[in-house]
């Protein structure tokens, strides 16, 4: 994948690991102290959320490592398949890249959801770039 840095990204981090995730993508980025957990679901699901009025199912890829026991930060992600809550770190900032390649040293820690590439920030920082739409698709059962 080459990129010439003309797309925003949101940077976060994820168990402090530089994770970019499409703007396109991103309806919202919020802190929230209830997540209504689901008897029986799989492990990767961390509950459901209201977000004004909207039922959005929440999803832990990573098995997140939070600030405060009680407190989880999501971003609301756009897809094909609905809203859906992930669950991230940190919230950074917004990210363009100077260079986008593929994501040849992608962590083993991260490798449970699809990346596109990495980027290189401004500042020569790397992250890799989450693919949203195949993060969602590949997790979701169909049925």
């Amino acid at each position: 994948m080459n990129g010439n840095g003309n797309s925003q990204y949101l940077g976060c981090a994820i168990n402090g690991f530089p994770v970019a995730i499409p703007v396109a993508n991103v309806q919202e980025v919020f802190e929230t102290r209830f997540l209504a957990k689901v008897p029986k679901c799989p492990a990767f699901i961390a509950g459901l959320v209201n977000i004004r009025g909207a039922i959005v199912p929440v999803l832990d890829l990573w098995q997140v490592e939070r600030e405060g026991a009680d407190l989880f930060t999501m971003a609301v992600l756009s897809t094909a398949e609905g809203n859906v809550g992930l669950l991230i770190s940190r919230l950074d900032d917004l990210v363009r890249f100077t260079r986008i390649g593929p994501a040849d040293a992608l962590p083993s820690e991260l490798a449970v959801a699809p990346f596109s590439g990495a980027g290189l920030d401004e500042s020569g920082k790397m992250y890799f770039v989450l693919d949203a739409e195949q993060c969602i698709a590949g997790t979701i059962p169909r049925e």
